[in-house]
């Protein structure tokens, strides 16, 4: 999904909604260790909102993203560039048009120990 990737970078919510079903949803799992959203987010423009706004206190020159897959869907891994520490995952699930339906974003730490850092 490299448009949702530039439309990210550029802090364009716009441009991020276009690429979110109207009816989108975001789920994240932080499992109480680091930050997380707490609950669900519902439709496309909220999510973008709340994902630019994240993308606004992140410094990305310390950061790399890989795309992979996970359990089937088109995705990527977030991690540290020092020191290939796994930041996060997250999967998307794309409706019959092919715009992001569901987010699915996995930041416990437990859940991403068997990661291995980039080579």
């Amino acid at each position: 999904m490299p448009a949702f990737g530039m439309a990210l970078q550029r802090g364009d919510v716009d441009a991020l909604a276009k690429e979110l079903a109207d009816d989108a949803e975001f789920l994240s799992d932080g499992g109480g260790i680091v930050s997380a959203v707490p609950q669900p987010l519902h439709g496309g423009a909220l999510i973008a909102k709340t994902l630019i706004g994240f993308t606004r206190t992140i410094d990305w020159t310390r950061l790399a993203l890989r795309a992979v897959t996970i359990n089937g869907l088109p995705g990527g891994v977030l991690y540290d560039r020092a020191d290939g520490t796994v930041i996060q995952t997250l999967a998307m699930q794309l409706d019959t048009q092919g715009r992001i339906a569901s987010i699915y974003v996995m930041r416990n730490p437990h859940k991403l120990a068997h990661l291995q850092p980039p080579h």
